[in-house]
């Protein structure tokens, strides 16, 4: 069985929460199935920078493809998206937009995903909000499961978002993040190594993959953490 993680950050020395739950289920995941991470050379999440070089890299033992970003993120651009689509009556192109001018936009990476799909058993794709993960799942179709690390998730009532996927693997609340992480991997894990069918069955149901609430990144530009976007025209 052969996995992939998308997600739009990775590193051993990136600490943000999706990024971090995404290492912990790939390291944990590695020792019972091929797991591979698809990833962009960003390092920081408000400018989306190339940091790292693009291609193939080990990290703690797993294979991780990294491809370029498009372009820095302008954060006055996307403070004035963001106010639109959470604060007014707004249309469908207009989410679009603002999941473009959020980023990281790598077409490379959607690319890669696209044009080797069958490579892959399940592609996981981390964080609901993000252009890697829209549009990641409907290339990936019904072999995508999305990890939505939802927080106190605003988006989450866009009619772009969630993206359509197999199924859902929801991240409730923990106080102890690295040992539910921990538990989680080795309960994914346990059923991989029983069959491929088993796990099969597993990603086509709802999986508990814990991670704690928090604010999500960038929530302070044009909207409070907690709040809903208005209704899609």
């Amino acid at each position: 069985m052969k996995l992939a993680i998308v997600v739009q950050r990775y590193g051993a020395d990136i600490s943000g929460g999706a990024e971090l739950h995404a290492r912990y289920i790939a390291e944990r995941l590695s020792a019972h199935v091929d797991v591979r991470v698809l990833t962009t050379c960003a390092r920081d999440y408000l400018t989306w920078r190339n940091e790292f070089p693009s291609g193939t890299e080990y990290v703690n033992g797993v294979p991780v493809e990294r491809f370029p970003v498009l372009r820095t993120r302008d954060l006055n651009d996307f403070g004035l998206r963001q106010q639109r689509v959470f604060g007014r009556v707004h249309t469908l192109n207009e989410e679009l937009d603002w999941l473009e001018s959020q980023g990281p936009v790598s077409p490379g990476l959607i690319t890669r995903l696209r044009r080797s799909v069958a490579e892959f058993d399940f592609a996981l794709l981390f964080c609901a909000r993000y252009y890697q993960t829209y549009y990641g799942a409907r290339v990936a179709a019904d072999r995508a499961v999305l990890v939505p690390t939802a927080e106190r998730e605003p988006a989450l009532p866009m009619r772009a978002l969630p993206p359509s996927s197999r199924s859902v693997a929801a991240t409730p609340s923990s106080k102890r993040t690295e040992i539910c992480s921990r538990r989680a991997g080795r309960s994914i894990a346990s059923s991989a190594r029983r069959s491929s069918a088993r796990f099969a069955g597993l990603a086509r149901t709802i999986s508990w993959l814990p991670w704690p609430v928090s604010v999500p990144p960038g929530s302070r530009s044009g909207c409070s953490a907690g709040r809903t976007c208005s209704a899609v025209r």
